[in-house]
């Protein structure tokens, strides 16, 4: 009897865990931008059309690239599959490149992101909604994460809304100017049109 349950259980905990490994399999191959996993696949005949834009100005360091990325599948049978456009930013440090591939879907968030912190990011990053009575201080930050875990971090410094972009977890942040932000809404801007033509 003691056997029957000790078989039972280890028999539950197996499927359990075949169960959860599944699930957390799924999820890893559900993250990552539409463009990463095209260029990570195998079997596709890929021809590679990248169309330079304005770098991003940076405080420090180097600036980002930017560029519009286009995907064509060669031995793509269904017409939705053969064309992918995508905005890259792409940051080279000491030893190698970081680079962020943006679908076209993720483009209206991370604009619409951009234009509510323009409009009320200084409000919303100092005013705290609790206040501890034991509390030393506070900080306050706002962060926008895409598929391919490029972080757009704002926070306040002296009155001033201060940007920095993290192009991938392994990157070091970039601290941006206010012009190298106009510039990222215009290279986004630029890459929803061209998909938007091409995708038609």
């Amino acid at each position: 009897m003691k056997m029957i349950k000790l078989i039972t259980l280890i028999t539950i905990i197996t499927l359990t865990t075949v169960v959860v490994s599944q699930d957390l399999k799924d999820a890893t191959t559900e993250q990552g931008s539409a463009i990463s996993k095209i260029m990570k696949g195998a079997g596709a005949l890929l021809v590679k059309e990248s169309h330079e834009l304005k770098k991003i100005a940076t405080t420090v360091g180097k600036d980002i690239d930017c560029e519009i990325l286009v995907l064509r599948n060669l031995l793509s049978v269904g017409k939705d599959n053969d064309v992918t456009v995508g905005l890259i930013l792409k940051v080279k440090e000491k030893y190698s490149s970081k680079t962020a591939n943006i679908d076209p879907d993720e483009i209206d968030g991370l604009l619409a992101s951009l234009e509510l912190i323009e409009k009320d990011g200084l409000t919303i990053s100092t005013t705290p909604i609790i206040s501890p009575k034991n509390a030393l201080s506070n900080s306050i930050e706002i962060h926008y994460r895409t598929k391919d875990n490029m972080v757009l971090g704002v926070y306040e410094n002296k009155g001033v809304l201060n940007y920095a972009i993290k192009v991938s977890s392994t990157a070091d942040w970039a601290f941006v100017t206010q012009a190298g932000i106009s510039i990222l809404i215009d290279n986004l801007k630029e890459a929803k049109s061209v998909s938007a033509e091409l995708v038609k």
